[in-house]
């Protein structure tokens, strides 16, 4: 196995392959999201399942956020500034401890699982007994995740950058064999079945790539953990935990309401984040890894160059997407999953969460890349404080804005309270990255939201004007309409140098005269 093929040594290079292993990734794992929609829909008992990986997956991000936000910074410094063995003892501690936290996290979870869950969600207890075998099969991916993605985040730490994606095509692909094979006779159950092996042979081959290409040694030894570290511990725990908060509010009170919002929620959420997962949270990992290195040696000239060009391409991306998501989300539910089992009733319920789940796209994007900074500069403490006040705000809203409007009231609330916190980061970067020019992000965004406005309120004419074509073919003449459009604008207006048609041209020229 060449080591070559894991492990990019420029930033460039990481991007470029990460993102091609990333859309690979994100393929297989929307195949079997289509597939589990064929088979089961939205029904009761996909609900169960969707909220005990939902509940399983925020216990599991509540322990791993410490990875990027506090462990991995920290061990960098040391591989950089002491020696790559005490990096290695640092990790291997925390690794231990995860360990540990796992297996009891486990054993209480399997004291009575039944009465746990009917306490965190609004559930019949009825229902919970009838898939009991659900909750039981779920409780080991806690132990699984925490584990696998801290060894994920160690080998990206190192330039490993297309691990994260090998490691969720194995988790993707496992499930579909497991769906296809399984699904007649054990249902859902099916599912779970194939995760739960996909996670352990990704532990091991994660296991099998330290040892190989790092050579490391999974001994333990006691660290002593500093002031600093443990201070930035705590702070980034009681962040995370109001944003955890924050993600299973919805669910808890969502999981009252008929049968099938739950699952409608997955869908419409998951659809809405697939631009996110394939473009920022690619972009966010490599960027964070060079945000950590530039400010380890202080070139702030550089950091401020890349946090720019990275933020404004990804506005540029991002929010055409998220305008055409909410013009066709009925539409691009149907395409994507109207077929088997998933009737118009989970089209519809998808459709709305969509619809509102897209507008976030280019809020959450710069979010990731300010939340990078903070970690790069070990700014724990400020960025607790602002993260927390921002999650409170945003529990209330949704608890507000669900009692007033429905489901939808959880998308609505979350649009609201990231275009406020898209604003409130110029006087946080101001406070304490003052090298960092947002205002100019600002700007460009306008500039770029008022060109896609015009361009979609063309679109909703024309959506209009050719209602009796096929769904497709009028997602298909509204896709190249607005590729067009925003490529003329582009040109006029040079926002992204990169997307200008000439150059495009110049480029394919030099490429073909070779």
């Amino acid at each position: 196995m060449n080591k070559s093929f894991f492990r990019t040594e420029s930033y460039k290079q990481g991007i470029f392959f990460s993102s091609g292993f990333n859309i690979i990734a994100k393929v297989f794992n929307f195949a079997s999201s289509l597939l589990i929609a064929y088979f089961f829909g939205t029904q009761a008992k996909t609900d169960v399942y969707f909220y005990c990986i939902a509940t399983i997956t925020l216990m599991a991000g509540l322990v791993t956020s410490l990875d990027s936000s506090v462990l991995i910074p920290e061990s960098m410094r040391l591989k950089e500034q002491v020696s790559k063995q005490d990096s290695m003892h640092f990790l291997n501690f925390f690794l231990y401890i995860y360990l540990s936290i796992g297996i009891i996290a486990t054993i209480i979870l399997y004291v009575d699982p039944v009465s746990i869950l009917i306490t965190i969600s609004n559930f019949k207890r009825d229902l919970l007994v009838n898939n009991s075998l659900i909750l039981v099969l779920s409780i080991p991916l806690f132990t699984l995740i925490i584990i696998c993605s801290f060894l994920v985040d160690i080998l990206t730490s190192y330039k490993f950058f297309t691990i994260p994606m090998i490691a969720q095509m194995i988790n993707s692909i496992f499930a579909i064999i497991f769906i296809l094979l399984l699904h007649k006779n054990f249902g859902v159950i099916s599912v779970l079945v194939g995760v739960l092996f996909a996670y352990i042979i990704q532990f091991v081959i994660l296991i099998f790539l330290m040892k190989k290409y790092l050579g490391w040694k999974f001994s333990f030894k006691f660290i002593r953990i500093t002031k600093k570290v443990l201070k930035n511990i705590f702070f980034a725990q009681f962040g995370n935990i109001t944003s955890t908060l924050t993600n299973y509010v919805p669910f808890y009170l969502l999981s009252g309401f008929s049968a099938g919002v739950i699952t409608a929620l997955n869908y419409g959420q998951k659809t809405a984040d697939m631009p996110n997962q394939i473009i920022t949270t690619q972009f966010s990992a490599v960027s964070g890894i060079k945000y950590n290195e530039l400010v380890a040696k202080k070139d702030y000239e550089a950091l401020n160059s890349i946090f720019s060009e990275t933020a404004k391409f990804l506005l540029f991306i991002l929010t055409p997407i998220s305008f055409f998501i909410f013009l066709y989300n009925k539409e691009i539910i149907t395409i994507l999953y109207n077929r088997g089992k998933f009737d118009a009733n989970s089209v519809k319920l998808s459709a709305e969460f969509l619809k509102y789940f897209g507008l976030l796209l280019p809020f959450l994007a710069i979010n990731t890349l300010v939340a990078r900074l903070f970690m790069a500069f070990q700014k724990i403490k400020e960025a607790f404080w602002y993260q927390m006040s921002l999650n409170v705000i945003a529990i209330l809203f949704i608890i507000v804005m669900i009692k007033y409007l429905g489901i939808v009231g959880y998308p609505l609330a979350l649009v609201v309270i990231y275009f406020l916190n898209f604003l409130l980061i110029y006087y946080l970067l101001i406070l304490f990255f003052n090298r960092l020019n947002y205002a100019r992000i600002l700007i460009d965004s306008l500039r770029i939201i008022v060109i896609n406005f015009i361009i979609i309120s063309a679109l909703y004419v024309l959506k209009i004007c050719i209602e009796d074509l096929t769904i497709l073919l009028q997602a298909l003449i509204s896709i190249i309409i607005y590729f067009i459009f925003l490529l003329a604008a582009n040109n006029w207006l040079n926002i992204i140098p990169t997307f200008n048609t000439k150059k495009i041209f110049s480029s394919f020229k030099y490429l073909f005269s070779k």
